[in-house]
């Protein structure tokens, strides 16, 4: 505990554009690229929330932050690290409640990447994606037929 009260207490890092709801339901991958859908929650954010909140969704086990982080950050970044960690952490304890609401509320509906319900656990996480460029005025527009 006191390791994350000593993270939080470290200068907070600038809030960037984050879509804040990157669940698989709103990653497309169209065989070339991936696209992002479902901005209703997106707004600025530290960029530990947005790689936190990610794993969190994904299905990607805990370990999994420190490699998003040298992704997103082109080389290992210890603080942001720590404060991913920290924001996974925190986005399971709030989403686990909400999962098991819906679970109870709409029973067989599948919510997770591998098609269960969020309440059983997946029998692997899911594979890993590709390499996101990020949307530019001189790429391709979504294709028109995805789901």
């Amino acid at each position: 505990m006191d390791h994350l009260a000593a993270v939080l207490r470290r200068q907070p890092m600038p809030a960037v554009p984050c879509h804040n709801d990157l669940s698989a339901g709103n990653v497309l991958d169209d065989g070339e690229r991936l696209w992002l859908i479902d901005f209703e929650y997106a707004a600025d954010a530290e960029p530990a929330a947005e790689l936190g909140n990610a794993i969190g969704m994904s299905g990607l086990p805990f370990t999994a932050v420190e490699q998003l982080v040298t992704a997103y950050r082109g080389e290992p970044d210890q603080l942001l690290t720590d404060r991913a960690m920290l924001f996974h952490t925190l986005s399971i304890t709030t989403w686990i409640p909400w999962m098991i609401l819906q679970d109870a509320a709409h029973p067989g509906i599948p919510r997770s990447p591998t098609g269960s319900s969020w309440t059983s656990a997946p029998s692997a996480p899911p594979s890993p994606a590709r390499t996101y460029e990020p949307h530019s005025a001189e790429s391709k527009t979504p294709p028109e037929n995805h789901p």
